[in-house]
């Protein structure tokens, strides 16, 4: 159930904050690194996958939705789409999900409401605007997406507290930072400096970013 507008809980104050537990998920990303180890989870919890978001990964994909039987799935585009129901008629599988091809799907796989806690893995920017829709309909939100907060970081936890959502960071990093910052007193960290990977740099040679300057 959703928190009441301008009850915040954008981020949890403490590991022990009663965040409320997860019936189902909707998994934007699902046939990635992280959404496969989220369905994996899932599974040992007993929680039902209610949506999927995928890109076109097509194989992979057909076998999530025979094995959690999702009722909601998003491909990346028409022609996902039309390759993905192909599959599901050949596998010839007892139900069908909805499916809707193009971004606006992932938007509404955010948004689903047969789901209370959505896992945002999509990565890059592609991911800002269905976080921001799990955000207006009151989710919890497991936040794998950096770019979301690097890019709108004051806009999404702007929102988040105005909805009451919940924003729980599940990325290595941000998540670490996270629980180190609670383990400090409250104010006492002024500044952080978080260091990146990849961006523009990504896959060059040591020799090559010798010259690199800001311009």
């Amino acid at each position: 159930m959703a928190n009441r507008p301008g009850q915040a809980h954008a981020l949890p104050s403490s590991l022990d904050a009663a965040v409320p537990p997860t019936a189902s998920l909707a998994i934007l990303g699902s046939t990635g690194s992280i959404g496969r180890q989220t369905l994996l989870v899932a599974a040992q919890e007993g929680i039902r996958v209610a949506a999927l978001a995928a890109g076109r990964n097509i194989e992979l994909l057909a076998d999530q939705i025979a094995e959690y039987q999702p009722d909601f799935v998003s491909v990346a585009d028409q022609e996902a789409g039309d390759l993905l129901i192909s599959r599901l008629l050949e596998m010839d599988l007892d139900k069908l999900p909805e499916i809707q091809a193009g971004p606006q799907g992932a938007v509404r796989a955010a948004a689903w409401p047969g789901a209370d806690t959505v896992m945002a893995a999509i990565t890059g920017f592609a991911g800002l605007e269905p976080v921001l829709a799990a955000i207006e309909a009151g989710k919890k939100i497991a936040l794998a997406n950096k770019e979301a907060l690097v890019v709108a970081g004051r806009e999404v936890l702007r929102r988040a507290e105005l909805s009451g959502a919940w924003i729980l960071p599940v990325d290595s990093e941000y998540s670490a930072i996270w629980q180190c910052l609670l383990a400090a007193p409250p104010g006492s960290v002024r500044r952080l400096i978080i260091t990146c990977s990849g961006g523009p740099f990504h896959g060059r040679e040591r020799q090559a970013l010798e010259g690199v300057t800001v311009e």
